[in-house]
């Protein structure tokens, strides 16, 4: 049985607590840590398109040498890890051009889940999903805001064992 107080997993998606407490009242209880997960999804997923483009909206850009104190703490430790921080300056300057493009074509900031990723990664990923077409980009930002929150949750647990 998953037994954790819903206070725990504030944070987990970016600046939209309304998820955990929007599923921590739809369903009373979780038979597993992969119930809670999709349980979180379907909250999402059962939302309006409104709430799903504030929940994009959430979220920060992709900056490099990062320094903004606008970021949450974990987003901010996210970006140094895949080596944001420490970009050469003409990474730094691609990623605040495809950041013009792709918010100009999307209206919402480019979202991948960089745990795990480096620059060279990013910026791969960033070329390629800069062509999609709305509907696509805008699922596969939803997909990657869930694997954001998945990491978190994982992380949040594995400090309670």
């Amino acid at each position: 049985m998953f037994n954790y107080n819903k206070n725990i997993f504030f944070g987990v998606y970016e600046k939209s607590d309304w998820i955990i407490r929007d599923t921590y009242s739809r369903c009373k209880s979780f038979d597993s840590c992969e119930s809670f997960k999709d349980e979180l999804i379907q909250t999402v997923n059962l939302s309006n398109y409104s709430l799903k483009l504030a929940l994009l909206k959430s979220h920060p850009e992709l900056t490099g040498k990062i320094s903004i104190g606008e970021l949450t703490k974990e987003s901010l430790n996210e970006q140094n890890s895949a080596g944001l921080n420490r970009c050469s300056l003409e990474e730094f300057n691609e990623l605040h051009e495809l950041n013009k493009t792709y918010n100009k074509r999307f209206k919402f900031p480019f979202i991948i889940a960089v745990t795990g990723l480096n620059v060279i990664k990013i910026l791969y990923y960033f070329r390629l999903r800069v062509l999609n077409d709305y509907k696509t980009e805008f699922s596969e930002a939803l997909s990657q805001v869930h694997k954001i929150a998945e990491i978190r949750i994982n992380q949040i647990i594995k400090k309670m064992e």
